[in-house]
Parts: structure tokens; C-alpha cells; sequence
């Protein structure tokens, strides 16, 4: 199986089986992952883009770490380094709690698309400068393990 066949399969599994079956990806092919993962959530319709998402699902961790000014900090440093690479984030801003305001404003959607992907990457090397890529990978994938769990138990899942 070639390369593009083989990724176009990969892309199919689960976020958490891909992020463990790579040998080392990169942390921009790692924030394209999130970002996929995010877009095909059965919560993107109510819960802003899908950099809003997987922002928010960092924000605990990263708030441990850095404590919430940090997890501020970090957000507001990815979001002006994006602003470098795609011009059209001049009217984005974090909001005071971390969220990002006006991302979901963009048009068109494929120019939203390279915004968030810039943007996150950006947030991963980041704290990967601070702590290490090898822990930073480990602490995204904790959190998506958690907020998937948190997901399935949740009243409403429950409900369905």
C-alpha cells in the first residue's frame, strides 16, 4: 500500500490509536490531527471552530501548568505568531478566560482552516519549548482521553 493510501486509512482510526501508532509525528502534523479529530466531533455544531475546541480541552492542563495567566499567555503568544504566517487573524483575540474571539468569523472556511492550523501549532511548540515536545504530546493525549471519557459519561451521552 503506497503512502497516500496508507495515510487516507490512518486518518479514518480514532484521534487517540493514530497519535499512538505514529513512530514521531510532528507537532504541526499533531495539531492537524487534533484539528480533524475536533472537526468531525459530534459537538462541533454548538462549540465554536474546531481550534476553539481543542483550545478548550488544553486549558486544564495547560492551566496546571502555567496556572491561568499562563494558559492566557500561551494562547495570546500562538495566536500573534499566527498572525505572522496568516494576516487575515488581525481581528481575532483571546478573551480574558483563553477563548478565542472571532476565529469563527473567517472566510472563507479554508482560510479558517489554515488560521487554526497555524494558531495551534504554534500553542504545541510553545509549551514543547517550555517542557519538551515528548511531554507535551503525552500531556495532549491525556487530555484527550480524558475529555473522551468525560464525553461518553456525561448526562447527555447517557441520555442518548
Amino acid at each position: 500500500m503506497g503512502a497516500t493510501a496508507r495515510k487516507g486509512v490512518e486518518r479514518k482510526m480514532p484521534l487517540e490509536q493514530r497519535m499512538t501508532n505514529r513512530g514521531s509525528p510532528t507537532l504541526r502534523e499533531f495539531a492537524q490531527d487534533l484539528l480533524e479529530s475536533e472537526a468531525t466531533s459530534p459537538h462541533r455544531a454548538t462549540a465554536g471552530t474546531a481550534a476553539d475546541r481543542v483550545c478548550e480541552k488544553l486549558r486544564r492542563p495547560l492551566s496546571t501548568l502555567a496556572g491561568d495567566n499562563g494558559f492566557h499567555s500561551l494562547v495570546q503568544r500562538a495566536l500573534t505568531m499566527a498572525k505572522r504566517e496568516v494576516p487575515a487573524l488581525r481581528g481575532v483575540h483571546v478573551g480574558r478566560n483563553g477563548a478565542l474571539i472571532g476565529l469563527a468569523a473567517l472566510e472563507p472556511r479554508a482560510l479558517e482552516a489554515t488560521a487554526e492550523l497555524s494558531l495551534i501549532t504554534h500553542l504545541l511548540e510553545l509549551v514543547a519549548s517550555f517542557i519538551g515536545e515528548e511531554l507535551t504530546m503525552s500531556l495532549v493525549r491525556d487530555a484527550w482521553r480524558r475529555a473522551t471519557h468525560d464525553d461518553l459519561h456525561s448526562p447527555a451521552a447517557r441520555a442518548r
